[in-house]
């Protein structure tokens, strides 16, 4: 008997660490997707801070940091927020900044970011379906329409026709 509920013990044990082992599998399935989307300049980006001891040192070196920005394609005021053209002011808000997001769970800012992208893409997919629509009814009025309809000649309408507004 006590064997028995030791095994039961032992085999939810082992199911809750292959529930685990999923989880993270389908998240580095995600990240591994991501990599292979990434553009050329992100590849750069993230062969340069491989190449300098990862992402840490990269954010404490004012060095790397500056060299980090201007290959991401984007000035230092930008990136802190600022309008200003003082690079060094700048290097701990950026520094901040980044080690900020560094830290924030990326469920979190999936699931923070998921409302405006749905939002977004119910746009999108009104303004297509509006535009296919107008587009089909464009095709098919021009299909039905023929050279009946552009021939106007006065002459052969009788008159209460020719000076009818409707018409």
């Amino acid at each position: 008997m006590h064997t028995s509920l030791g095994v039961d013990a032992a085999n939810k044990k082992l199911d809750e660490q292959t529930r685990r082992l999923r989880g993270i599998e389908e998240k580095l399935d995600t990240i591994a997707l991501f990599r292979k989307l990434d553009t050329p300049r992100e590849r750069e980006i993230q062969k340069f801070i491989d190449e300098h001891g990862g992402v840490k040192a990269c954010l404490n070196s004012d060095e790397l940091l500056e060299e980090l920005v201007a290959k991401s394609g984007d000035s230092i005021p930008r990136i802190s927020g600022r309008d200003t053209t003082r690079k060094l002011n700048d290097l701990p808000t950026i520094r901040k900044r980044l080690f900020k997001e560094l830290v924030e769970d990326i469920d979190e800012v999936f699931s923070r970011n998921l409302v405006l992208f749905e939002r977004k893409l119910e746009m999108q997919n009104k303004q297509l379906t509006e535009t296919i629509q107008s587009e089909s009814d464009h095709i098919i009025h021009t299909l039905l329409s023929g050279a009946h309809d552009r021939i106007m000649d006065p002459v052969r309408l009788p008159s209460f026709l020719v000076l009818s507004p409707s018409y």
